[in-house]
């Protein structure tokens, strides 16, 4: 970003301040990171890179022109969710390699203010991630169950002629296990996305700041689409804003409406298709071909989220693993930090 220079001609005129502009990876560049502790080339090269790499990332999981001007067009779906969690892969092994050639170069730098505390609050953030998406993974567990309700409630009304007792049953418990799900998911978490209250500063701290509000991004994206987020989240990375704000109205107009349980686009899906069909399974009436047409959209609906949920399970998997290996070696990198600061 270009900053805009003031000069002052005479001294009657008033002093000009300007107004506080907030840092963020897109407005890094080089002279900011003059005050990092014996920054070489090298340092600078990989801070770079990593905020690039963020840069262009969230970029890209920005909706185009033309769908942002869509009405009809739901950010929250799984393939978003697995390209954010691929994205967060990404920027955490870029991450721990910015802490591992700080450790090398200044090996007290990271056991000093600002950076003690910043990553000692993204140790804490990794432990509640964790959480969080063991919350999900039991998610994903009763929506398994639900598809086999789902199953079975189709084929009855696919059958010839449809089996109206059974497709109600088989309805009715699949509602009730979404129920079960959205409020065991909201019941289970507790998770703060307020930045802790340091100046990062540049540089390095800037980039752990960075990582630390992704990190929260993220989890509260998970948030939103499987169970219930309390209100938007707190962010000042540019490239977070836009995205924030478009999954915050999508909750809001789900509010709105008296849901509950995420705002996934294919959970919505197969919500709006199950309604549809247990209004005509409880009028009793069989009229085969509406019967028909409605079990058709309900099953295919179920057969979309559950084909994405195998690819989304894996990622949340290795995702898991990835932030358990991220925090040992984090508090390694601290304690090793500790060591030297204390024998220099």
């Amino acid at each position: 970003m270009d900053s805009s220079s003031s000069s002052s001609s005479s001294t009657s005129t008033p002093r000009r301040h300007h107004p506080h502009r907030r840092r963020t990876f897109l407005s890094f560049r080089r002279n900011q990171i003059v005050s990092m502790d014996q920054t070489t080339d090298h340092d600078f090269q990989t801070i770079d890179h990593f905020h690039s790499l963020i840069s262009l990332n969230l970029l890209s999981l920005l909706p185009s022109s033309s769908e942002s001007q869509s009405h009809h067009h739901h950010l929250l779906s799984i393939p978003f969710l697995s390209k954010l969690l691929q994205s967060l892969l990404s920027f955490q092994s870029h991450f721990q390699s910015l802490l591992h050639q700080s450790l090398i170069s200044n090996p007290p730098l990271l056991s000093r203010p600002p950076l003690d505390r910043l990553l000692s609050d993204h140790l804490d953030r990794t432990v509640k991630s964790l959480d969080i998406l063991n919350t999900i993974t039991q998610s994903l567990s009763f929506l398994r169950h639900s598809h086999r309700q789902a199953d079975i409630a189709a084929s009855a009304l696919l059958h010839r002629p449809p089996n109206l007792i059974r497709a109600k049953t088989a309805l009715s418990k699949l509602f009730t296990d979404d129920n079960h799900r959205a409020t065991s998911f909201t019941h289970g978490l507790s998770f703060s996305t307020n930045r802790c209250c340091v100046d990062a500063g540049s540089g390095l701290g800037l980039a752990v700041q960075n990582m630390n509000s992704i990190l929260a991004f993220c989890m509260w994206t998970l948030m939103a689409a499987f169970g219930v987020v309390g209100g938007p989240l707190r962010v000042e990375i540019e490239g977070l804003v836009g995205l924030q704000e478009r999954i915050w109205e999508e909750v809001k107009k789900k509010n709105k409406k008296g849901r509950s349980g995420g705002v996934l686009v294919e959970l919505e899906e197969v919500e709006r298709c199950g309604k549809a069909l247990m209004e005509e399974v409880e009028m009793e009436v069989e009229v085969e071909e509406e019967l028909g047409k409605k079990a058709m959209e309900f099953g295919e609906a179920c057969e979309r989220l559950g084909v994405g949920l195998g690819e989304f399970e894996r990622v949340l998997r290795e995702v898991f693993h990835r932030l358990v290996r991220s925090r040992v070696e984090v508090q390694h990198f601290l304690d090793q930090s500790s060591r030297a600061s204390a024998s220099s």
